[in-house]
């Protein structure tokens, strides 16, 4: 739809984090500079959340993005530490009636047919991936390899297949070249192991 003109809060409440190397980190105030590029929405950026709430309550804003203080901390630290995933919450006015529309059959009908779909569809992949590595038995290496790959494939085709269908229009454009950077390092890296040996 047209989102032009659409008045959005956006805030990063990130205090950042510095690892054990003391390099500072602040994963909170790049996304809000990637937000500043992002022109496809009127992006209003506010001092904190309770102004970014007030925005929705009074109808200002027809939503708010709040990034959490401990956004970076838990990133770099959710594998090695019990942290809480990294969070960015997502405020919506009520005023605008769109909560309504998650009451609609046909909605309803969609998301429940794309979810199977998806489950399906994520389920079939590790089925065929078991298939396969039941002839891969005697090779370690490729049973890793195997997983890779397929993890590759995944993020590869679901960013082409968003590319296709332009859910990165209004990116800035060193982020869209971060990604295609990105997918091709993947693809590459994939198969480079074979043409290498």
């Amino acid at each position: 739809g047209n989102t032009e003109g659409l008045k959005l809060a956006a805030v990063s409440m990130d205090k950042g984090y510095t690892n054990e190397n003391g390099e500072y980190q602040n994963v909170g105030e790049g996304i809000i500079e990637e937000l500043r590029e992002n022109k496809s929405v009127e992006w209003h950026f506010v001092k904190d959340e309770k102004e970014a709430l007030a925005g929705i309550k009074d109808g200002t804003y027809y939503a708010a993005v709040v990034i959490s203080e401990d956004f970076t901390y838990n990133m770099y630290n959710m594998f090695t530490e019990e942290v809480e995933q990294p969070a960015i919450t997502f405020y919506q006015n009520q005023k605008n009636h769109t909560w309504s529309d998650y009451a609609k059959g046909d909605v309803w009908g969609n998301n429940l047919l794309f979810c199977a779909l998806a489950g399906v569809l994520w389920y079939s992949q590790f089925f065929g991936l078991s298939l396969g590595q039941g002839f891969l038995q005697d090779s370690p290496d490729l049973l890793t390899f195997s997983f890779c790959i397929l993890m590759a494939l995944n993020v590869t085709f679901s960013n082409v297949w968003g590319i296709l269908l332009k859910e990165w229009k209004g990116c800035s454009t060193k982020t869209i070249t971060i990604l295609i950077i990105g997918l091709l390092v993947l693809i590459v890296s994939s198969f480079l192991p074979q043409l290498l040996a």
